[in-house]
Order: C-alpha cells, then sequence, then structure tokens
C-alpha cells in the first residue's frame, strides 16, 4: 500500500472497531450491518491484493536482475560478432554489412539478430574463429537468444501480475471508501440524537491528511 492507502485502511480500521463496539445498535439485518457486509468483502480483497503487491515486488525485482544480465550477455556476443565480422571483411568484402548490430536495440531486434547472426555466420565460421570469436559462440547466439526470450518473458508477467495487484488495490479502496461514505450517513442518521455517539463516530471516521512538506529555509549568504 502507499501512504494514501494506509490512512484510508487506518480509518477503515477505526470505523469497524467503533462498529463492533456498537453492535447492538446495529443488528444483521439493519443497512448498517449490510453495508459493514460489503466493506469487509473489499477489505478482504484489500490484504490479498496487498500481499500479491508485496510478493511482486522482490519477483519483479529478481526477474528484471536476471533479464538485464541475459540482455547484456546477448548484446555483448553481438558486439563481439561485428567486431569479428569488421576483421574478416579485410579478406571478404562485404562481411561487416552482414554483421550489423540493431539500432534502436529493443529486445525483439536483439533476438532477430541473434538467429540473422547464428544463420549468416555457417559459411564463414572458420574465420569469424581466427577472428578472435570462440569455439561455442556461434551454439550461444540461440542458447544465450533463449535464455533471453525467457527472461524476458518473465519479466513481462512479473509486471503484469503486479500492475493487477495494484489496479485490484486501487479498485477496492475505491470501492469501500465509497461504501463507507454511504455508511457513514447511516450512523450518523442512527445517532442524530446522540451528541456522544456522534462525537465518537466522528474520531473513528476522521481520515487523516497527508502531511504537509516542511518550507525549505532560505540563509542568507
Amino acid at each position: 500500500m502507499n501512504d494514501a492507502q494506509v490512512r484510508k485502511n487506518h480509518k477503515l480500521d477505526s470505523e469497524d472497531v467503533f462498529i463492533t463496539d456498537n453492535a447492538a445498535d446495529f443488528p444483521p439485518d439493519s443497512p448498517v450491518a449490510f453495508l459493514t457486509a460489503e466493506i469487509n468483502v473489499e477489505r478482504e480483497n484489500i490484504l490479498r491484493y496487498d500481499a500479491m503487491q508485496a510478493s511482486g515486488f522482490a519477483g519483479k525485482r529478481a526477474a528484471h536482475e536476471i533479464y538485464e544480465d541475459c540482455r547484456r550477455r546477448l548484446a555483448d556476443l553481438l558486439d563481439k560478432y561485428v567486431l569479428a565480422a569488421a576483421i574478416v571483411d579485410d579478406d571478404i568484402k562485404g562481411t561487416a554489412a552482414r554483421f550489423k548490430n540493431p539500432y534502436p536495440r529493443s529486445d525483439q531486434k536483439l533476438i532477430a539478430r541473434a538467429v540473422s547472426f547464428h544463420a549468416d555466420s555457417a559459411d564463414i565460421e572458420s574465420e569469424l574463429k581466427r577472428a578472435g570469436l570462440d569455439e561455442g559462440d556461434r551454439v550461444l547466439l540461440l542458447t544465450g537468444k533463449d535464455q533471453f526470450q525467457q527472461a524476458a518473458g518473465n519479466y513481462a508477467s512479473c509486471k503484469e501480475r503486479q500492475a493487477e495487484a495494484t489496479g485490484g488495490l486501487i479498485e477496492s479502496f475505491r470501492k469501500a471508501m465509497a461504501l463507507s461514505r454511504r455508511r457513514d450517513k447511516r450512523v450518523k442518521m442512527k445517532y442524530r440524537d446522540n451528541p456522544a455517539k456522534l462525537a465518537a463516530w466522528a474520531v473513528a471516521s476522521h481520515l487523516e491528511r497527508p502531511p504537509k512538506r516542511g518550507k525549505k529555509l532560505i540563509v542568507d549568504s
């Protein structure tokens, strides 16, 4: 939860305590009881989405690190091929033109270029090795591409789950607060002739304001 959501959750907690303490005034068939039940459903959703979001942060961070590492290794390998091709081009003209880095370096272009480098290097593999490529680099083009694709897919999936959790949390809070406003009017109607209860409810249903930002102190030099 963000800070605003935490404050809203505290408000709902306080209201829940008040309603529980005064349950005798709100029997199960009362409008307030029905609204409270609906709010509790959304509060369960809030807890579920909050847990999903907290878990998602860690999973997304780990997936992003793997994604970045696989991307870097594949990009480095393509750079290595480009340099080797430039060396071979001194003897076999046109080689450098066959091995160009993609621009911009989007994920899909890196993947496509790894596939094309693998295919285009078949007939000059020995020359590329003499120019500096290591044994197994050509195979690594495909395995590195596959690892990168998997890492990119996992990272995208983590981002989707994170977005789902964040969106669900926002929507559940929206519904819970809308129901809370409806319940507020019912509670005030119930206690319209009871100043003590109204005061207690006002305290319980108070939503804290966000803290004010401190003004910067300007010191004359």
